[in-house]
């Protein structure tokens, strides 16, 4: 059969005893062995209190207790005077979370938790305090890159979430077009451009806006694209063996390329087979070559706008067969 009782009244953080005993209705009996428990603290403790997540007008509140409890926060900038209450988010356990909002920038702050669990006992945090970020908006980190003959990126950061535009143009003095945006409206920002002048210098300028109205603007920077003339350098077979090379070279722009080659020089009537091909770096090779034997080439590359070039004949010997 199953039995239960319960006792109240007892004293908080104090070891009871107990046993239990039992009859039956024809008197027989038994008990059980002495046994204990400990009642718990009373002591309602308040702990890990913060702020965090703090800007120029907002702030998040984060505090434990070791049992169950409702919540008040208190804070203003006033630490004699707490005349303001907290949003309570999550509260009535013992994680607690709340939030204040409409805060003035650049402000210190003091606050202060109080607690009550359901049998009236209370708990108070020592006065605390909190600073409020600045509202000016400011910017940095502003760059252009990946800048190709017709193409570059921007990217930059504010201090707070804004809306963004770049302006730019060839004459520092008159910004006539504006950046394509790519990323904006928080505090991680990018636009790019297309269609520019291969060759060409362009200055730019990034002017950004907060919700507030505060504006910020950057210094006049600039960048540079590529030509669009496609050369070819650093052109070389090497890892020649008996029966086989590898060729490399480096284009200006990315292109696509052909190494042709043969043992006449007027008559370059095979292919290396290609290993790398369609950006800025190249390399390719060739087997099947005839041992001791001097062989011609040439590379011939075609850029993404239909520019092409071509490398001088070079040449390289295969090594002798090893009998």
């Amino acid at each position: 059969m199953y039995h239960n009782a319960y006792a109240d009244g007892l004293k908080p953080n104090t070891t009871y005893y107990y046993q239990v005993v039992v009859a039956d209705s024809y008197g027989s009996s038994a008990k059980s062995d002495v046994l204990k428990f400990a009642t718990l603290s009373d002591i309602l403790v308040l702990s890990g209190v913060q702020a965090y997540s703090t800007n120029a007008t907002f702030t998040k509140f984060e505090w434990t207790t070791n049992r169950s409890v409702t919540s008040t926060l208190y804070y203003g900038v006033d630490p004699a005077k707490l005349d303001q209450k907290a949003i309570l988010v999550q509260d009535g356990g013992t994680l607690h979370l709340a939030n204040a909002e409409g805060l003035k920038p650049s402000t210190t702050y003091y606050y202060q938790v109080v607690v009550t669990d359901a049998s009236g006992f209370s708990a108070k945090s020592d006065v605390l305090k909190f600073y409020t970020i600045s509202d000016a908006l400011t910017l940095s980190g502003v760059t252009a890159y990946s800048t190709s003959a017709t193409f570059t990126k921007f990217e930059w950061t504010t201090s707070h979430y804004a809306n963004s535009t770049v302006y730019f143009g060839i004459d520092p003095l008159n910004f006539d077009q504006k950046a394509l945006l790519a990323q904006d409206g928080g505090t991680f920002h990018n636009a790019y451009v297309e269609g520019l002048k291969p060759g060409t210098t362009y200055y730019y300028q990034v002017v950004v806006i907060d919700a507030n109205g505060n504006s910020a603007k950057s210094d006049v920077l600039k960048f540079t694209t590529l030509s669009d003339v496609l050369t070819i350098s650093g052109v070389q077979a090497y890892s020649t063996s008996a029966t086989f090379t590898k060729f490399e070279w480096i284009t200006s722009l990315n292109a696509n390329s052909t190494v042709y080659y043969g043992t006449d020089k007027l008559n370059l009537d095979q292919k290396a087979l290609p290993a790398l091909d369609g950006g800025t770096f190249h390399n390719a090779y060739a087997d099947g070559l005839q041992p001791g034997t001097t062989y011609y080439y040439q590379v011939v590359a075609t850029g993404e706008n239909g520019i092409s070039a071509k490398s001088n004949i070079l040449s390289f010997t295969t090594l002798s067969e090893t009998k």
